[in-house]
């Protein structure tokens, strides 16, 4: 994602694969990498409702400077938001290819779901972890 070669509309449309290149959420920017996971209204309302502050100028190579809230450990917190990013680029692709909008309160639950696999992968080593993220996006507020 942060090296350009995310399928997105953008990279799609310098390819002459597609015409356009708008979000099909917003209908309004073009559909960039940083836009799906970071400046999209929908990826917006993701993060401020688990408690991020993404800035307006953030971009998808600088995923490492989003600041980490105080109630997620700084252990793994990288995979942490890849997981949401993750997330994301999937609701993208139920929208495009199925015309499925899938509302937030769901995401979030996909988003909690896969944090208690990625506990099973890892055994008890990081379970803490894994539980504070569960919390995260159980508690969000929406």
């Amino acid at each position: 994602m942060t090296q350009g070669r995310i399928q997105s509309k953008k990279n799609l449309l310098r390819k002459r694969i597609v015409d356009e290149d708008v979000c099909e959420e917003c209908n309004q920017e073009s559909e960039s990498a940083g836009h799906i996971v970071l400046h999209c209204p929908f990826a917006k309302r993701f993060w401020q409702a688990i408690g991020f502050q993404v800035p307006a100028d953030l971009d998808v190579h600088e995923l490492h400077l989003i600041v980490r809230p105080t109630n997620i450990p700084k252990t793994e917190f990288s995979s942490f938001v890849v997981l949401c990013c993750w997330q994301l680029w999937k609701r993208r692709n139920a929208l495009v290819f199925r015309q499925e909008a899938i509302p937030l309160s769901r995401i979030l639950r996909q988003c909690s779901e896969e944090a208690k696999n990625w506990s099973y992968r890892h055994g008890s080593k990081e379970a803490g972890v894994q539980a504070a993220w569960v919390l995260v996006f159980s508690t969000a507020s929406m």
